[in-house]
């Protein structure tokens, strides 16, 4: 989880795709992989990197896991503001 959150603030500071690197080297990654917010933090990395496909796959992953309605909406609502940054 700290390194989740540190890939966070690296990208605060140096930008998306200083995150994505910092994400892709935590050791134990598959922990994170069944934490909603770990994908939501990739689909908002690729989605300020204008890669909108990769960020939606990843948004859509963030919503299966989590039970939370607040945070489905939420997750639907940047789904549907990348769809419209696509066209």
């Amino acid at each position: 989880m700290r390194a989740l959150q540190r890939s966070i603030i690296v990208a605060q500071i140096y930008g998306a795709e200083s995150g994505l690197k910092e994400i892709f080297s935590i050791k134990d990654r598959e922990k994170l992989e069944k934490y909603h917010l770990y994908f939501a933090t990739l689909g908002e990395f690729y989605a300020q990197l204008h890669r909108f496909d990769e960020s939606i796959n990843y948004l859509k992953k963030s919503i299966e896991l989590t039970s939370s309605l607040v945070e489905k909406n939420y997750l639907y609502d940047k789904i549907r503001q990348n769809k419209g940054r696509m066209r």
